[in-house]
């Protein structure tokens, strides 16, 4: 073997090693490659939000409408008998004591007595009687126009509202009734009938005002009372409304 050979032996030997480092290196890099991609998939391996088919609890809304539905037909109630006191107070003649305390016809506010003494007996009276029939035709409209007015979606927000306002109504009309309507007094026999007006205008002579005594009052404190009554029950109603299905909602 020559110096040339044996100098070129090693760099043969050297060349030799290169591949079989380099096969190795890409096996080994061949190796890892696969864990770094699975480390690479795992984020987009995580399952994403999908929008579920199951049934939705619509329960809340659903007593949410029934309850709606129950406010309209209180109202329709309401209305349908209001407008049946209107038309009765409207069509139903009344009497007043007369001479020696026998009826006197008045007939009623459609046809009502007003020739010569049937107005001076009946006409404070017949007045009475129609401001109050005007009274209760208004809360029938105004009953008709709360039903009209729960409607969805509004319906499920103003039905405690809209309860109250049914439930103060009646009251609010009545009071209504006791403050404007005419009143008057009568002698026991009937002879005599003294007119007191009304409890917010109540009569201004002298002599009438000491027969009347605290009859305009009275009615005045009935007014009040009840116009209290009414703003309390509209105030009242959506209050105790919220609170009971705010506590059953806490307890479910």
């Amino acid at each position: 073997m020559t110096p040339t050979d044996a100098a070129a032996a090693p760099g043969e030997d050297a060349v030799e090693e290169h591949p079989a480092d380099d096969s190795g290196a890409e096996e080994s890099a061949t190796d890892e490659q696969p864990e770094d991609r699975s480390d690479e998939a795992e984020p987009t391996a995580e399952p994403t939000a999908e929008p579920s088919d199951e049934p939705v609890d619509e329960a809340p809304s659903e007593d949410a409408d029934r309850a709606a539905d129950v406010v309209r037909r209180i109202g329709v109630v309401v209305a349908a008998a209001s407008a049946l006191v209107a038309a009765y107070l409207w069509f139903a003649p009344t009497t007043v004591p007369a001479n020696r305390g026998l009826p006197f016809g008045c007939g009623s506010p459609a046809h009502p007595n007003d020739q010569q003494l049937g107005a001076v007996l009946c006409g404070t009276t017949i007045g009475a009687q129609r401001t109050a029939a005007a009274v209760a035709l208004a809360v029938a409209v105004l009953a008709v126009l709360v039903v009209l007015a729960l409607r969805p979606p509004a319906s499920h927000r103003f039905a405690p509202v809209a309860l109250g306002v049914l439930a103060g109504l009646p009251l609010l009309g009545a009071s209504l009734v006791q403050l404007i309507a005419d009143v008057e007094v009568r002698s026991s026999d009937g002879a005599n009938v003294f007119s007191c007006g009304s409890a917010v205008r109540p009569v201004g002579d002298v002599f009438a005002r000491g027969i009347c005594a605290d009859v305009p009052g009275s009615r005045l404190a009935a007014g009040i009372a009840l116009a209290v009554g009414g703003v309390l029950a509209i105030v009242a109603v959506p209050f105790v409304w919220r609170r009971s299905r705010s506590g059953e909602g806490g307890a479910t």
